[in-house]
Parts: structure tokens; sequence; C-alpha cells
């Protein structure tokens, strides 16, 4: 049962569907952009104590037990019924599209993936600014550090020039 009550108009309302039936719906066959979308949006949850990162803003969280948001393109492969390559495209055009963030780190950890505009939408509340470095620490990875910080970097480059020049 449902605690909160989020109206919506007839034309640009949602309606529910359980996660087993929408898992059910996935795995039939081959997924569409829209199959993928619905999919995330299915799977996203916000102030989860259960799900790392979930504090930061609406993440996608497959429940698979492990309270990490953090996903593999070949995970949603074979979710999706598509090839890995596919799955980049959905993911680059669904953040061209401005209905996702997504938030990758180096190496075999993976991709947290945020809903835009779901909290406006679900609990007419303000959305949030995802930032990775609040991601990072809330999922605990390391993001690396520049040698140099923004406002070094042109004096660095001018350094390097000057050298060159000389040279």
């Amino acid at each position: 049962m449902l605690e909160y009550n989020a109206p919506c108009s007839k034309d640009s309302g949602f309606f529910f569907l359980s996660i087993s039936e929408a898992n059910e719906l996935v795995s039939k066959g081959r997924c569409s952009e829209m199959d993928a979308l619905l999919d995330l949006w299915i799977n996203t949850v916000y102030n989860d104590v259960q799900v790392q990162g979930s504090d930061v803003g609406p993440v996608v969280y497959l429940r698979n037990g492990t309270g990490s948001p953090l996903l593999g393109y070949a995970e949603l492969a074979q979710r999706w019924g598509v090839s890995k390559a596919t799955v980049g495209r959905y993911i680059r055009k669904l953040i061209a599209l401005d209905y996702i963030s997504a938030v990758s780190f180096a190496g075999t950890h993976g991709t947290a993936l945020y809903l835009k505009n779901y909290l406006s939408t679900m609990f007419q509340i303000s959305d949030i600014l995802v930032d990775k470095d609040e991601v990072a620490m809330a999922l605990h990875l390391s993001v690396p550090v520049d040698e140099h910080t923004e406002s070094e970097k042109p004096a660095v480059q001018i350094w390097k020039i000057a050298v060159q020049i000389l040279t």
C-alpha cells in the first residue's frame, strides 16, 4: 500500500507496476529504448538506507541484494536482451535527452545511473543535482584527483609553452 499521494493530469500521468511484473516484461526479449527507460524508472529508489548512494539522488538499483547501485553494461545487455554496444547507445541517448545522469567509475566498478526529474514527477518536490564526488563518497569509491587544481592548469600550460619557445 502506498503511503503518499502524487496526483497528475491524465495526459502526463504514470502508473505503477510491481517489480516482478516489470522484470517479467523486460525479460521477454529485446528491449527498445522506451522499455529500457521504463525499466530504469521502475527500479529507481530514493533515500533507502539499504541502497548506497540513494541519499545523493534517485538512483537505479536492480535489487540484487548487494545494496550497491553500480551497474555494468554487460549486466544491462543481458537484462535487456541487447548487445553492450546497444546499451551504451541507449545510455548516451538518455543522457543527451537529459533523462538520466550516469556517474562512471574507472576499472570494473561500474556506473551509477541517476534519474532526472524523478522527484518532481513522483513526489512533486524539487529535483537534486547529482555530483560525482558525492556519489563516490556515498559508494566508498575513490575518485582520481588531477595533479594540478583547475586554477593552476592555465599557468602550467603557459609555462610549458614558454619552455618550448625558449628551447
